[in-house]
């Protein structure tokens, strides 16, 4: 809780000075173990943030030292939170108040007994698209049907950023650069790339499909086609993935 801010927000310290912080495949690694988090909203969902910057303070497979006298903060919710993954360490200086870990028992009964993210496979993006149709039916759109050949384009730009670590809207590779110059070359309405795959009810629940009051690019009039593609590697000994969501005329 930060006294140069207006707001007030609680998050949960997950290092202290001197500790190492690394995430890979989802998982927060402390000093080179995996840390078990049974209070997330979803399991295996820590990454640098769902919608990947370059101004990140900390990247997927990059280890940062904490440095002494500061605090490492996550929240729970890690898919959109406000943390450490954007504005770096707090200064212990910073802190307002703390809740004991033996007081948190009050919360406990919040946390889920099943936040296992059961990841999405290819094969099951029907029901994805599934999902988005019925809400384009309810805005009177029609329905947006996959194509094989979209998919393709969009998966080797997606391959490209992660193997490249440049998932910024505005690659600076210039093998990222050309492989999304051929997505463009097709009219895209909207792509966007998220780091990491996630299950069914993760993406209906935050890639703007579950806004049944609300003109997303999904839900756009002059969108016919759909694209949806996944892509997990491992690059020197730490495993990447993302995902690619894109719309055509």
């Amino acid at each position: 809780m930060s006294k140069n801010d207006i707001r007030v927000f609680m998050q949960r310290v997950i290092a202290k000075g001197g500790d190492k912080v690394r995430f890979e495949n989802g998982y927060l690694f402390l000093n080179g173990k995996r840390v078990n988090e049974p209070y997330l909203w979803k399991d295996q969902s820590t990454y640098s943030g769902i919608f990947y910057s370059q101004d990140k303070f900390i990247k997927s497979c990059e280890e940062i030292t904490v440095p002494m006298n500061h605090l490492f903060v996550l929240g729970d919710n890690r898919l959109f939170s406000f943390d450490s993954t954007d504005f770096g360490t707090l200064s212990e200086s910073e802190i307002l108040g703390y809740l004991p870990k033996d007081y948190q028992t009050i919360l406990s009964k919040h946390w889920l007994k099943n936040n296992k993210m059961n990841i999405l496979k290819e094969e099951d993006t029907n029901k994805l698209l599934t999902y988005i149709n019925q809400i384009r039916q309810q805005k009177g759109r029609l329905n947006l049907t996959k194509s094989n050949d979209l998919n393709i384009i969009v998966n080797n730009y997606l391959k490209s950023a992660i193997e490249n670590n440049d998932l910024s809207n505005t690659p600076k590779n210039p093998a990222t650069q050309k492989v999304l110059q051929e997505v463009l070359s097709k009219n895209p309405i909207s792509v966007t790339l998220i780091e990491g795959i996630y299950d069914l009810d993760t993406y209906k629940r935050y890639l703007y499909f579950d806004t049944k009051d609300k003109n997303t690019q999904e839900i756009n009039m002059d969108a016919s086609k759909f694209a949806f593609s996944t892509y997990k590697t491992e690059i020197s000994g730490c495993i990447k993935s993302g995902t690619i969501v894109a719309t055509f005329k």
